[in-house]
């Protein structure tokens, strides 16, 4: 499953299959209730988490997918930072401890290609900065806005710096 190209992780039927037959007991396990008392939400479940639709369905809803787009943009995060096994674990706890945080800022792929710019990101609520409520989804616009159109590997380390703090 780690092999997938990320073009095919498009494709619903992928998911599909995965959660109705290689993952059938972790999808039913992790996002179905034992007992479930009102079959509205039962086949609202199911339908999110079985059969979710568009990229953002297979990311954040997919109950196979959703582990599968997390792992691919985490290994597309770090391929080029080569970090130490004990600073990627602090790194990734830093970014995953608030769903908010994880949802402005590793879900946004394009942002996280540029390993120079998610290093400033991380170092910036590395010293204290953002609580990972609602400030981090402003931050995140901000620097959107801020890097648009801005080669950011062409930026040295205090340029970066100065670019990310102020915002």
């Amino acid at each position: 499953m780690a092999d997938i190209p990320k073009n095919y992780a498009t494709h619903p039927s992928i998911w599909v299959k995965l959660c109705h037959d290689e993952c059938l007991q972790y999808a039913r396990g992790r996002w179905l209730p034992k007992n479930p008392k009102n079959e509205e939400k039962l086949i609202e479940d199911i339908k999110k988490h079985f059969f979710s639709q568009g990229r953002n369905g297979y990311r954040d809803d997919n109950a196979v997918g959703r582990l599968w787009w997390t792992g691919a943009i985490i290994k597309s995060f770090y391929k080029n930072l080569n970090p130490s096994s004990k600073e990627f674990c602090r790194r990734n706890s830093i970014l995953f401890k608030y769903a908010q945080r994880r949802q402005d800022t590793i879900e946004r792929a394009r942002i996280f290609n540029s390993p120079e710019l998610a290093i400033g990101i991380i170092k910036y609520i590395e010293n204290g900065n953002l609580s990972g409520e609602s400030d981090t989804e402003e931050f995140m616009k901000k620097v959107n806005r801020n890097a648009s159109g801005l080669v950011l590997s062409a930026l040295n380390k205090s340029e970066l710096g100065k670019f990310i703090s102020p915002v």
